[in-house]
């Protein structure tokens, strides 16, 4: 994972990436929580895009991730 302010990108590319991708984009829309879905450039994965309202420390991003609730 990469934090940049207020944005957060999840990185898929195992060999389930396109069904995980897709749940983690789908839960965060369920939860009311913003995100796109892109796939990578080289095809094999995706990356997920989580928007902050703020720019915060990347262990709370990631932990907001771990537990959105």
């Amino acid at each position: 994972m990469r934090v940049r302010p207020a944005l957060l990108d999840v990185d898929f590319d195992k060999r389930e990436w396109r069904d995980d991708a897709a749940a983690f984009r789908d839960t965060c829309r369920r939860l009311d929580l913003p995100a796109a879905a892109e796939r990578s450039r080289s095809g094999r994965g995706a990356h997920v895009w989580r928007f902050f309202e703020e720019a915060i420390p990347a262990s709370l991003a990631q932990a907001r991730i771990a537990h959105p609730w």
